[in-house]
Parts: C-alpha cells; sequence; structure tokens
C-alpha cells in the first residue's frame, strides 16, 4: 500500500507511466497496479466497451492465484471478447480473472452502469446493496457481498467508452479517499492517454487496409526512395517488372533500361519526394520495344490529404514516394469483351477503345486495321456519342478507370 508516499512523486511517476502506455498498450498493468497500491483497492480493471463486432484481439493472462478473499491474482495486457450484442470488451484487470468478468451478467451491467455517463463523471455502489439483486448476483460472486464498487469513465466515442473501476475492501475505503481523488486528478492525463492510443489503432487499421488494398490492386505499384531502392512493390508491380526489358528489380533496386523512361522519372521523383509537388503523371512514348509508359509519382507520407499511411513508409527517416507505372503497349487488364460488356459498345468500337488504352495512336490503328484514320475517327465518334463523351481525353480516363476494376 503506497498512501503514504509523497503525492507528487507518485503522481510524476504514474503520469508518465500513462504517457508510454498510451504508444505500448503492455505498460496500462503498470498504471493499474500502481493504482490499486495508492488507493488501497482489492480489485481493478481498465475497461473498454464497444470497440468492434463482436471479435476480440489483443492478449492477456492471469494466474489465478487466491488472495484470501476468494479473488484470482489475474492481470495482463489485455483481452477482447464478443458479449452477445455485437460489441467487444477490453480488459486489463489485477486482483480478478478476466474471464470472470467476462461473464456475460457482468459485461451487461458494466454496459448499462456507464451507458448513461458523461466523459469525465464517477460513480460508486455498496456491494451489499445489490446482493439480493438477481440480475447483479454475478457482482457479488465475483467482488463478494462487502465492499465499493467505484468507477471513472474516463472517455467515450459515441457507443465506445473507457473506463476505470476498483473494488474497495470496505474497511479501507473512506481511509484512501484521499488517494482516490488523486485518481481522478489523473483523468486529463488519461483521457489524453486514451486519445492517442486510439489516434495510434486508427492509423494501425488505415495503413493494413491501404497495404492490403495496395498488395491486392492490378495496377503495379511500388514505394520507392530518391535512389530507387524499393520499400514495398505489389504483386503486379513484381509481375510486370518479370522479364521485362525496359524495367526490373535487381538487389531490391528498381531498375530502369529505358533511357526516356528513366529520365522522366529521375527528373520527377525529387520533385516528389521533396515535396515540391503531391503528385505527377506524365506518359512516356518508347522503351526498348517501342511500347508507351503511363507513369504516376505521388507522395506516401504521414501529412497531405493525399497521402498515404504505409507502416513501412512512416516508420523510415527520409520522404518516399509512390510510384505507379503501366505499360500501355501490353496492357491486358482491358479485354474488348469485358470493356463491350462494361460500357455498351459494339465489339469494333470495344476494340478500337482497348486499342487507345493501350496508347496507340488513330494513325496506328488504321494502319494495323488496314482502313483509313477517318473510319477510325468516325467509330471513335459513334462509341462517345453512346457513352455521353465529347472528348477523347474523357474517354482515355474512363478507359484508364475501368482498369483498375476489370
Amino acid at each position: 500500500m503506497m498512501c503514504d508516499v509523497d503525492a507528487d512523486s507518485w503522481r510524476t511517476s504514474i503520469i508518465t507511466t500513462i504517457q508510454e502506455a498510451a504508444i505500448s498498450p503492455e505498460l496500462w498493468d503498470e498504471v493499474l497496479a500502481s493504482v490499486l497500491a495508492r488507493t488501497g483497492a482489492d480489485v481493478g480493471f481498465f475497461l473498454g466497451l464497444g470497440n468492434g463486432n463482436g471479435h476480440g484481439s489483443g492478449h492477456g493472462h492471469g494466474n489465478g492465484n487466491g488472495n484470501g478473499n476468494g479473488h484470482g491474482n489475474g492481470h495482463g495486457n489485455g483481452h477482447g471478447h464478443g458479449n452477445g450484442d455485437g460489441d467487444k470488451i477490453a480488459i486489463v484487470a489485477r486482483g480478478v480473472p478476466k474471464s470472470t468478468l467476462l461473464c456475460p451478467d457482468l459485461v451487461a451491467f458494466f454496459d448499462a452502469t456507464t451507458q448513461s455517463l458523461g466523459q469525465g463523471a464517477a460513480f460508486e455502489l455498496e456491494l451489499r446493496d445489490v446482493a439480493l439483486r438477481p440480475e447483479v448476483r454475478s457482482l457479488c460472486g465475483a467482488f463478494g457481498e462487502h465492499g465499493v464498487l467505484s468507477g471513472i469513465l474516463i472517455a467515450r466515442e459515441g457507443q465506445r467508452r473507457f473506463a476505470l473501476l476498483m473494488v474497495h475492501p470496505h474497511n479501507s475505503s473512506k481511509a484512501c479517499l484521499r488517494q482516490r481523488e488523486e485518481v481522478m486528478a489523473l483523468l486529463p492525463y488519461l483521457q489524453i492517454a486514451f486519445k492517442t492510443h486510439r489516434e495510434l489503432v486508427r492509423q494501425r487499421e488505415l495503413a493494413e487496409r491501404m497495404e492490403f488494398i495496395f498488395t491486392n490492386a492490378p495496377t503495379p505499384r511500388a514505394l520507392v526512395r530518391s535512389d530507387l531502392r524499393i520499400v514495398l512493390a505489389n504483386r503486379a508491380f513484381i509481375a510486370l517488372t518479370t522479364d521485362n526489358p525496359d524495367i526490373g528489380i535487381s538487389d531490391g533496386e528498381f531498375e530502369i533500361r529505358s533511357a526516356e523512361l528513366g529520365s522522366q522519372i529521375h527528373e520527377h521523383l525529387d520533385a516528389v519526394i521533396a515535396g515540391r509537388i503531391e503528385q505527377k503523371v506524365f506518359w512516356v512514348r518508347g522503351g526498348i520495344n517501342s511500347h508507351g509508359w503511363l507513369v504516376s509519382l505521388a507522395t506516401s507520407t504521414r501529412n497531405g490529404h493525399s497521402s498515404i499511411p504505409f507502416k513501412p513508409a512512416i516508420a523510415l527517416p527520409e520522404r518516399v514516394a509512390l510510384l505507379s507505372i503501366r505499360e500501355l503497349g501490353r496492357n491486358d487488364s482491358l479485354k474488348p469483351d469485358a470493356v463491350r460488356a462494361v460500357l455498351g459498345l459494339s465489339a469494333t468500337e470495344a476494340s478500337l477503345a482497348c486499342a487507345l488504352a493501350n496508347g496507340e495512336s488513330s494513325t496506328e490503328i488504321a494502319q494495323s486495321r488496314q482502313v483509313s484514320k477517318n473510319t477510325v475517327h468516325n467509330q471513335l465518334a459513334s462509341a462517345m456519342n453512346r457513352l455521353g463523351l465529347h472528348r477523347q481525353m474523357q474517354m482515355q480516363n474512363l478507359l484508364s478507370l475501368l482498369s483498375g476494376f476489370i
């Protein structure tokens, strides 16, 4: 028990731990241990309610050692569990096994008790007052019939709540009232830590979603440094650079063998990485096999509305760029049958649309089909009229968007 420890020293120590716990969740157990020792409480637990969609995350453990009052001495780094209503609860506990706290009746009680509380509100409940109430009988089963259950709603976001609950033995509740008030003084620091933790969780979840989309995207993409070292590449990028005469991957570096393509990428890469421009899209005609290239370079940092928070990029000390590249001459993502089915074009119009998407000019299309340029222009005009488009660039933009879906 630490009731005789200097309050300022204790507060300084625990505030530091709270701030660190926002980034290192395993330290919440240390925060809890300090609070229990300070207040003289037998049992304590941080409780998160409404945190998900019915499946838990995190981990925790309890050693189940009795303390003389029938309570296990469980502790851990967090535990998630569905409560039957589609909400997840997260628990860091000391003095009681988390398995006991995950009893559906107790979860329902905690939910109902904190549901109407405002952020920063506190409550106390004499266990003997509820000992005979059948709907909360499990409360006394977990904590006994003597003592005080107290709680603080640290923060809430809609239905999501984060609270600290403690069970004080009856004979020490009043004696440690001052220490419990000291815990209330920690409320602003706990709230900041909760917000920081939530923001870090959001960033991690966003990064995971973005990386999943990135990995499985049909457009070849890679995160590259200014020296063209590859930080992360998706499957399409690896496939594109395999046995390609213009580009490849050598010892983890993006290798560009086409002089014109390399010149254009180097010209714009430094500006993007330095943040002078957020995105640069350009078209390079020609290569070793006379293929056209459509290239996009965009920032991939923590800052900026167009940034992409990939974890590998965030972890690096320097900025990196998101490189998207499509080889127009070998672009097989658009098939005439698929374009015809989706856009409602004729077979000839769909074939023409695919040729345009591959970077072929109207002259090249006319020569390959042995028709006049006027015929190609008329077919293109018919397709654009069918789609309600007025300029060829609109047609190419539509085809570019479509290539990401089919």
